[in-house]
């Protein structure tokens, strides 16, 4: 398993791609609760009895892993400048909303 802080659709979109089961957590210090990421589904008597610390995402967050907000931030080879990954991901982004408008 896998915990982290960030809700962030690109995260969150990122490990799904990588063919793990997303969760949401309770917020902790802050507004929105972070992520948790795990190889098996976890059945709903076991988030039950995590006494509410993992939920199911919302069909809004959900629904947000199916846009353009849920593309990683890429740098395959650790090479890349700040700048250069945001303006990859912009493209990436364009090309994405491109694309399922065809």
């Amino acid at each position: 398993m896998l915990f982290t802080y960030s809700a962030a659709p690109a995260v969150r979109g990122t490990l799904r791609s990588l063919g793990f089961n997303v969760y949401k957590t309770t917020a902790v210090g802050g507004k929105k609760g972070g992520t948790m990421a795990a190889n098996k589904t976890i059945d709903k008597d076991l988030m039950q009895a995590s006494n509410g610390l993992i939920y199911e995402l919302s069909e809004e967050e959900e629904a947000r892993l199916s846009t353009s907000s849920a593309l990683p931030y890429r740098d395959p080879d650790g090479t890349f400048s700040g700048e250069e990954i945001r303006n990859n991901r912009l493209l990436e982004q364009a090309d994405f909303l491109k694309n399922k408008k065809n």
